[in-house]
């Protein structure tokens, strides 16, 4: 497994995406994706099944 760079995330992914035009009223968190990943892994299932 690849070890995630907070910085490089942050600035190539994270901003880019919850800069995009917003499809609902509310903003994404990066506590929103630690708590779906967590989901994920209660449930058996890995990011790259959805």
């Amino acid at each position: 497994m690849a070890r995630i760079v907070h910085n490089l995330y942050w600035a190539d992914y994270w901003v880019p995406l919850s800069t995009r035009p917003k499809q609902s009223a509310k903003s994404p968190r990066i506590h929103d994706l630690r708590h779906t990943h967590a989901s994920w892994l209660m449930c058996g299932m890995t990011a790259a099944e959805h």
